[in-house]
C-alpha cells in the first residue's frame, strides 16, 4: 500500500451523469430521508423489502439473477453512517429494490407491484421532506429488467427449479385491517 486512502462510493456515483452537479447531502437532509425510510420500513405493504432476501435457504438462485441486492435496512444503515453524499444516491438504491423485484419476480405479481408503490411513496415523501432542497430526477432504465428476467428463467429452467421465482408473502396479511391500526 502506498499510503493512499480508500474511499467508499455509492454505485450511483459511478454511473451518475457527468454533466450534473448535484448538491451534497447535508446531515439534516439525511435525517429527513432516514425518517422517510423508517416510515416505509414500518409499512406492512413493504415487508418484503425491509431485510435482505434469504438467498441461502429460501431463494438459492437469487444471487444468480441479482447482481446487487438491496433492502430498506441497508438504505437506512447507509443513511445513518453518512455513506450517501447525494439524495439521488438514496433514490438510486430505493429504485434498485424495485428493479431487483422486477427481475426476480414475474410481472404483475404482488412483489413487483408493491416495489413500484415503494418507489412512488419514497419519491413523494422524500420530495416533501426535502422541501425542494434537492429533487433527484434520475430514473433507472427498465429495459434491462426484461432481459434479466428472461435470463433468470433460463437459469431456473437449467437448474430444474420448480419455483416461479416469486418471493413468499410476509407472515402477516397486508390486506388485514388490524395491521394498519
Amino acid at each position: 500500500a502506498d499510503g493512499a486512502q480508500r474511499e467508499l462510493v455509492s454505485p450511483w456515483e459511478l454511473v451518475h451523469d457527468a454533466g450534473a452537479d448535484p448538491q451534497e447531502l447535508r446531515p439534516a437532509q439525511a435525517r429527513r430521508l432516514a425518517q422517510v425510510v423508517d416510515g416505509l420500513r414500518s409499512n406492512p405493504e413493504f415487508a418484503w423489502f425491509v431485510g435482505n432476501v434469504d438467498y441461502v435457504h429460501a431463494y438459492p438462485n437469487y444471487l444468480l439473477n441479482i447482481a446487487y441486492p438491496m433492502c430498506l435496512d441497508t438504505v437506512r444503515a447507509r443513511l445513518a453512517s453518512g455513506f450517501y453524499r447525494h439524495a439521488g444516491a438514496v433514490l438510486f438504491d430505493v429504485e434498485l429494490i424495485r428493479e431487483n423485484a422486477d427481475i426476480f419476480n414475474d410481472p404483475g405479481t404482488v412483489v413487483p407491484i408493491a416495489a413500484q408503490e415503494l418507489v412512488a411513496q419514497y419519491r413523494a415523501q422524500a420530495e416533501a421532506r426535502l422541501g425542494g432542497d434537492e429533487k433527484p430526477t434520475r430514473k433507472r432504465k427498465p429495459a434491462a429488467s426484461a432481459a434479466r428476467r428472461s435470463a433468470r428463467r433460463r437459469v431456473d429452467a437449467s437448474s430444474g427449479s420448480s419455483s416461479d421465482g416469486a418471493f413468499s408473502e410476509p407472515e402477516s396479511d397486508p390486506e388485514s385491517d388490524d395491521l394498519y391500526s
